[in-house]
């Protein structure tokens, strides 16, 4: 079938507890599993990528990222092809049969145009009225009122991902600053994109593997 390089650093938590549960569900789908610490291609393999941190070198030919799901973070990760955001390729089946997405009440419109902290930056806040600091960076960036939560929020502006798509399953407009934010995305496409842990072990994203599978 052909051989995966996984990339994992083990200093890193979740890598370390997780890179068995891909590793046993990549020998499910007929691959054979090289596991690296190394910071550099070791071979022309396709190569896995736990996390965006490390790897920056690696990303050359074909690689799968593991990176930091929309929803349900840490139990679901985002899987998609050579790239981060929406440029990477997610290998969607021809029909989206329904997955699971988090169901929440949607949020009436307020008055509030929230800006919300990027971890070390902030997106352009023309027009906000307060600001929603990342959890990591508490840093007020632009000045404005600090806010806690979204409630009275008519829409937000955001760069990052994770945030935009929780607002976007809140039902609250957003603002994106950021052309590979996967809040972009309709629904369905984005459910396609997250995974859980169970669900890689078990190799039920084989449909992600099956272009490498007729190379081979």
């Amino acid at each position: 079938m052909g051989g995966i390089t996984v990339h994992f650093e083990p200093g890193v938590d979740w890598q370390r507890l997780r890179v068995v549960q891909m590793q046993r569900g990549l020998e499910r789908l007929g691959f054979e599993v090289t596991l690296t610490q190394s910071r550099k291609r070791l071979n022309a393999n396709p190569a896995v990528l736990f996390g965006t941190t490390f790897w920056k070198d690696v990303e050359s030919g074909d690689w799968l990222l593991v990176d930091r799901a929309c929803w349900g973070d840490p139990e679901y990760v985002r899987l998609g092809w050579n790239g981060h955001g929406t440029d990477a390729d997610y290998r969607w089946p021809k029909n989206l049969t329904p997955r699971w997405i988090p169901t929440r009440e949607q949020q009436a419109p307020g008055q509030k145009v929230i800006v919300c902290g990027d971890y070390g930056s902030c997106p352009p806040h023309e027009g906000a009225t307060h600001f929603k600091p990342h959890p990591a960076d508490p840093t007020n960036y632009p000045g404005l009122p600090i806010v806690d939560s979204f409630e009275d929020c008519k829409y937000a502006i955001c760069g990052r991902s994770t945030v935009a798509v929780h607002l976007k399953l809140l039902g609250i407009w957003v603002h994106l600053t950021d052309h590979r934010n996967m809040a972009h995305m309709a629904l369905d496409q984005i459910a396609w994109t997250q995974w859980s842990w169970d669900e890689i072990e078990q190799g039920e994203t084989g449909h992600l593997f099956e272009w490498l599978k007729s190379r081979a």
